[in-house]
């Protein structure tokens, strides 16, 4: 099994910064084990938030792209379905020129590897704004009370 990434990993600012890599399968990028300790304090080292990894199903399928994002040194190994992630990843693909297309939209999956399978809809605007959305489903709620 090959995890080679279709090019190298760069860091990309959404208002947050990730680093962002491309692997050459779903099969590969479901299979990662990464080391969280080396992965936090590569983190800490580049000054990053996390990073974001991602593979491309075959043309035609739905969902298109397949996301992992870790965040090890934020104390959250693996999130289930990441918006700041998704975003970074939305602007490698259209940078790049990965996502094609008239349309600049597409659906990705992301939360399988932690049983929490999300759906991320994914579009960049007239205005090359990355828009993301889906649904949610609260697992927690409560109030603050200020004094």
């Amino acid at each position: 099994m090959q995890f080679l990434s279709i090019a190298p990993p760069v860091r990309i600012n959404v208002g947050v910064t990730w680093i962002v890599a491309q692997v050459l399968s779903v099969e590969a990028l479901l299979l990662l084990k990464p080391d969280f300790s080396r992965l936090a304090a590569l983190e800490q080292e580049l000054g990053v938030t996390g990073t974001s990894i991602y593979a491309t199903y075959p043309c035609g399928n739905t969902p298109t792209v397949e996301v992992r994002s870790f965040l090890p040194s934020k104390g959250v190994n693996e999130d289930p379905v990441c918006g700041s992630g998704n975003a970074a990843v939305a602007a490698h693909r259209f940078a790049a020129g990965r996502a094609t297309g008239a349309s600049r939209q597409y659906l990705a999956s992301q939360g399988q590897c932690v049983g929490r399978a999300g759906r991320i809809f994914v579009e960049e605007d007239a205005r090359g704004r990355i828009c993301i959305g889906g649904e949610c489903k609260t697992c927690v709620e409560g109030y603050l009370q200020l004094s």
